[in-house]
């Protein structure tokens, strides 16, 4: 799913404030929604239950129909949550209710005042009605080495299936301050895992101790392995601007 920031508007605003004056929504009108994220999906099934019998059009770029992306980080990154449990409907749920989903599709431009959309493909959709639910993404490294191999973000189901195949093999993990209980629990007992953030040893030493119960090691083990390599990524990262021997799986 993309962001919003993605997307030019070639448009002022006041044109969504004249657009939602318009209160009456007949069969003949066309809402689009661009983004087939949970919102999406949601302001889709909003429409068809609060009898909106226009032409519904769902926009998404990614090849998965609508699904949840908190079990991503979490059941379904762990593999207790199978994954046709993080979808929102059923695959036949957008035919039933006559929504055209159109994924693989990304939105590049607004143009309000003529009340169209126009996608990377070069097809320009008209509308009546348009949503915005495009979400956020993760912000990328500006950093050497960066785009190598081995360095991953996480936000869809593709980065966790790349994630899932990561920890089942890679021996040392760099985490961002957002994903500890992610690497600390889910990787092999024998990896080492740095925390690169603010956080203080005090809490390194105690989210290793969680971890470690979680996962069933000792819970002194764990929070040694934490503690440690965190305050040494913290130490390392604030005087070179490096983490020293972080290996890239």
């Amino acid at each position: 799913m993309q962001h919003r920031n993605e997307i030019r508007a070639a448009c002022a605003c006041t044109h969504y404030a004249e657009d939602r004056n318009t209160t009456h929504m007949s069969t003949q009108q066309t809402f689009v929604i661009a983004g087939a994220g949970l919102a999406g999906a949601k302001a889709a099934e909003a429409l068809r239950t609060n009898g909106f019998g226009g032409q519904v059009i769902l926009i998404g770029d990614e090849a998965e129909r609508p699904y949840d992306r908190p079990p991503l980080s979490k059941g379904y990154l762990q593999g207790s949550t199978e994954r046709e449990k993080i979808y929102i409907h059923p695959p036949q749920w957008h035919t039933e209710h006559d929504i055209d989903l159109r994924l693989g599709t990304r939105v590049t431009e607004i143009d309000c005042a003529a009340h169209e959309v126009s996608t990377a493909g070069g097809e320009t959709l008209s509308y009546d009605k348009l949503l915005l639910t495009t979400g956020s993404s993760p912000r990328r490294l500006e950093l050497p080495g960066a785009d190598l191999g081995g360095v991953h973000y996480l936000r869809t189901v593709a980065d966790s299936d790349a994630l899932q195949a990561a920890f089942a093999s890679a021996l040392t993990f760099a985490v961002g301050a957002a994903l500890p209980i992610v690497a600390v629990v889910f990787a092999p007992p024998a990896a080492l895992v740095a925390l690169v953030s603010g956080t203080s040893l005090v809490c390194l030493f105690a989210l290793g101790a969680l971890a470690a119960n979680v996962g069933g090691a000792s819970p002194w083990i764990g929070a040694f392995r934490v503690a440690f390599w965190g305050a040494l990524a913290m130490g390392i990262t604030a005087g070179v601007g490096a983490l020293f021997g972080t290996r890239l799986a």
